[in-house]
């Protein structure tokens, strides 16, 4: 199995064990929403999103959850998502249409940062060098666009990734840093 399937199948594995759909749900249903199904992507990672849940509100509208998913090996100050695939899952949001909320959660070795990714405008929009294909075990490098996510703007929830097993989180004794996620 190469890399990049062997990570995307980690993603789909995370998003089932731990409580990201339980924290979504908590917080719509305070707003009145109520949950409807989710689908979480195949793991062959060929979607343009991890996760959706779709939710219907009181006054009948649907409102779609669009999660991607990062399992980080390494901690760095800061992390950042490249510009085409934002534009990929706004462009897939707004051909289903409706209300959508998209999310970029990170599983990371030292807690679960989540960014609410509904306002682009409030990250900087950078170059980095980066791999050409993420599909395909490569050593291509271009310069691409990408938005810089400093984990001031996340919520952050104590839940941290132990590197020795992938599939097994502990919940830590952290402190809620950077942002609540007005949902």
């Amino acid at each position: 199995m190469n890399e990049f399937i062997k990570a995307s199948k980690n993603e789909r594995e995370q998003i089932k064990k731990s409580n990201l759909i339980c924290i979504v749900n908590e917080k719509l249903s305070k707003k009145g929403y109520q949950y409807l199904s989710h689908f979480i992507t195949d793991d062959m990672g060929m979607d343009k999103y991890d996760l959706s849940i779709c939710y219907q509100g009181e006054d009948k509208s649907y409102l779609r959850v669009y999660i991607e998913v990062k399992v980080r090996h390494n901690q760095y100050e800061d992390y950042f998502l490249q510009k085409d695939k934002i534009e990929s899952i706004e462009k897939a949001a707004k051909f289903i249409g409706g209300k959508y909320l998209i999310l970029y959660v990170n599983y990371c070795l030292d807690g679960t940062y989540i960014w609410d990714l509904r306002d682009m405008s409030k990250f900087k929009l950078d170059k980095r060098s980066c791999k050409k294909y993420t599909s395909v075990s490569n050593v291509t490098y271009v310069n691409k666009k990408v938005y810089m996510l400093p984990k001031t703007e996340a919520k952050y929830i104590s839940y941290v990734h132990n590197s020795e097993d992938d599939n097994y989180y502990v919940k830590s004794n952290g402190v809620e840093l950077g942002k609540d996620i007005e949902l």
